[in-house]
């Protein structure tokens, strides 16, 4: 660990993912959604940045700029290529390692379809396509992809009789679509002297498009600050667009500082200034990071040097940016290299002996060691250089540094902030000389329990009683006694008839002198043999089981009743209101109202047997015959003219019984409210592991992150 500082910070992240993992078993995706997981997740990436902070400086400058021999003179040594017939293509990355290597890093899935739908934007620009129709072209598989646009190109150059000017990019496109699932994200370790190969066009390395970064390492880095990472951005006028999307995300977002390398013949022109533009317009404050070098100062007569320091200005004007004068330098980076591998006798086998004439020409001659160690403070391009390097590093190691443990607290805050939210409404405060946490949780649980049954009971009585039951038997679709119930009682009261022993009739025909008389009493007596009164009370309340206590009763008793929470008492009470007994009393009285008439009924019969014509020379046995059939009739059309009067009167007697149950129901749970609670109490007290021990768990788990995530928060103002 580089520093305490960063060390602090990283402890203050550790504890806050610590506290975090400690909650997330207790918390649901109601308190903790995808996307907040995922903005943590991305916070973690603070944990390896304080482990090895790394300051990014970002080189941007045009072809021939000499950004690359800028970033050679800082390292003190000849690594990048320079840009004579090449420049650099490939973002490449320069930081402190263990030894000299370097590891080039080539495009993944992602990647190569970014890519991909980049190059589609680029060419439908010079087809003047808009934005649905490059959607279109977008989700095409490869193949159908190519040929559309090979016949979209064909189309324009022939209606509109001027050349394509995308052609590049759409060879590169074709080529990466052909080629490009031969790398998938494969890395390759390679030898700093085959560099050249994989970082600038060329015609060795035919593969350079599927390569998405090289990242360098130096043992030795000539840097006096830790951390420092100088990164060569492709040149502005690079064809890949990807590679031109991450020059400027790279120089917006990632930079610490950025080095904005121009020449002194060529200042600030074409793509430089419009990015540059385009950035300042975005977000000024970005070009406060900015260094300016102007190159090659010493290629320009003073002639020359004082257009440049006015046309200098004047863009600078123009295109309002803030400058800050001191960061602007004039200065000759190769000759300040020639002059430092000299005073250090590195300068063979660096490969910049082929320029030692530039060198002769400004000094005279090729100069020793000691020399040369003088001439890097004496002349002014070379000393500037120096102050270059300098005020680079002094601003790394305090402005930038300071940046960047300001913006880590800043996450830091936020974070432990947002988590703090999370937890709020979960956290309960130890509060001296009140009831303690155990005793909190009893309670709320009562509470819970206690209101949860209530709540129940009110829905079971508004759904299962006022909308089911009371609404189902007051429809027009519930019959109580229907006529397939009719059918069946008929049936069983001929098949009574029918059993009936007919000697034993005939016994009471004869008995005495008088057959009339014992006919008028023989309805009475057949009652007694057929029961058909009872038959009907017990059909009645066979339905009523049916039909309302098997179908509504019992459901709602088992519905209401919960033997983990309600007490003995309220079960035996629901026992009894929601038992047989009521609805079959109910039935019981029904039948007493329906069956009133039925005496008189039989006595009528009686009278109207007594007075059939029976002549004395028909057989007993047709007279009997004869007198049952006229019974069972009779018995039967009784009973079919009181079914509506059954219906109508039953349906009533049940729908009553809910209307009262309701409130009885109601006022019963209510009475019984502080019973109930009292029996919750009890059961969530003697069984308190069992019922809160995993609230109790929770509760400390998140008691402690709180705690914990408030006192980072403090730290990390």
């Amino acid at each position: 660990m580089p520093d305490t500082e960063y060390t602090k910070i990283l402890n203050h992240f550790e504890k806050i993912f610590d506290a975090y993992q400690n909650v997330v078993p207790y918390l649901g995706k109601e308190d903790l959604p995808d996307h907040f997981k995922s903005y943590v997740r991305d916070k973690e990436s603070w944990i390896n940045r304080l482990k090895s902070p790394e300051f990014p400086v970002a080189f941007l400058g045009s072809f021939s700029a000499g950004k690359s021999m800028v970033i050679n003179a800082i390292l003190g040594r000849n690594l990048l290529p320079e840009a004579t017939k090449s420049f650099t293509a490939i973002p490449t990355h320069v930081k402190k390692g263990d030894k000299d290597y370097a590891v080039i890093h080539y495009l993944g899935e992602t990647e190569r379809r970014e890519l991909r739908n980049l190059y589609i934007e680029e060419i439908s620009k010079d087809l003047v396509k808009n934005r649905e129709d490059i959607s279109q072209l977008v989700e095409l598989d490869d193949q159908k992809l190519i040929d559309t646009l090979q016949s979209d190109i064909a189309e324009v150059v022939k209606t509109s009789n001027r050349p394509f000017n995308k052609g590049k990019f759409f060879d590169e496109l074709k080529t990466l679509i052909t080629k490009g699932n031969a790398f998938q994200g494969e890395t390759k370790e390679i030898q700093l002297s085959d560099l050249p190969k994989y970082v600038t066009e060329n015609t060795e390395n035919r593969d350079i498009l599927f390569i998405d970064k090289v990242e360098v390492y130096l043992s030795e880095t000539n840097l006096s600050e830790e951390g420092v990472v100088l990164v060569d951005l492709p040149g502005l006028g690079v064809v890949n667009p990807r590679h031109k999307k991450i020059t400027q995300s790279y120089v917006e977002k990632d930079a610490k500082a950025f080095v904005i390398t121009t020449i002194v013949l060529k200042l600030l022109e074409g793509e430089e200034i419009d990015l540059l533009d385009e950035i300042h317009q975005q977000r000024p404050e970005v070009l406060q990071k900015a260094f300016w070098v102007i190159n090659q100062w010493d290629t320009a007569g003073e002639k020359q040097r004082k257009e440049a320091n006015n046309n200098f200005d004047a863009k600078v004007k123009e295109h309002q940016f803030e400058v800050n004068d001191d960061r602007v330098v004039k200065v000759t980076a190769l000759n300040y290299l020639l002059l430092k591998l000299i005073s250090e006798d590195k300068l063979k086998g660096s490969g910049l002996e082929g320029h030692l004439d530039i060198l002769k020409k400004l000094v005279g001659e090729v100069p020793s060691s000691e020399k040369a160690q003088a001439l890097i403070s004496s002349i002014e391009e070379v000393r500037d250089f120096v102050k270059l390097k300098d005020d680079l590093l002094a601003y790394l190691g305090t402005t930038a540094k300071k940046e960047f443990l300001d913006e880590a607290k800043r996450a830091c805050r936020d974070l432990s902030g947002k988590l703090l939210d999370k937890l709020r409404p979960h956290y309960k405060e130890p509060t001296e000389g009140k009831e303690s946490f155990k005793d909190f949780l009893i309670r709320r649980e009562t509470e819970k329990r206690a209101a949860k049954i209530l709540n129940d009971v009110d829905k079971i009585v508004t759904q299962k009683i006022r909308e089911g039951a009371i609404r189902t038997v007051s429809s027009p679709e519930f019959v109580f006694w229907a006529d397939e119930t009719q059918r069946e009682f008929e049936t069983k009261v001929t098949g009574a008839v029918n059993e009936l022993n007919r000697q034993e009739i005939q016994d009471d025909l004869i008995e005495g002198l008088d057959i009339k008389q014992n006919l008028a009493r023989l309805p009475q007596k057949l009652e007694e043999r057929l029961s058909i009164s009872k038959l009907f009370r017990e059909n009645v309340q066979s339905l009523m089981q049916e039909k309302v206590i098997q179908a509504f009763s019992h459901q709602l008793l088992d519905d209401l009743k919960d033997s983990n929470s309600l007490p003995d008492e309220v079960l035996n009470l629901l026992n009894d209101k929601l038992g047989d007994r009521d609805l079959i009393a109910r039935a019981k009285g029904h039948c007493d109202v329906l069956l009133s008439g039925y005496g008189d009924t039989l006595q009528s019969l009686g009278t109207e047997m007594a007075q059939q014509s029976f002549s004395d020379n028909k057989k007993r046995d047709k007279i009997i015959e004869e007198a049952l059939g006229l019974h069972g009739k009779k018995m039967i059309e009784f009973i079919r003219n009181k079914q509506t009067e059954v219906n109508e009167h039953t349906k009533m007697g049940i729908k009553n019984y809910f209307e009262e149950l309701a409130e009885v129901l109601l006022e019963l749970f209510e009475e019984k409210r502080f019973d109930i609670n009292e029996d919750i109490r009890r059961r969530v007290t003697s069984n308190l592991e069992e019922e809160l021990g995993p609230e109790l768990k929770k509760q400390a788990a998140v008691n402690k992150a709180y705690n914990t995530l408030a006192d980072v928060r403090t730290s990390c103002q």
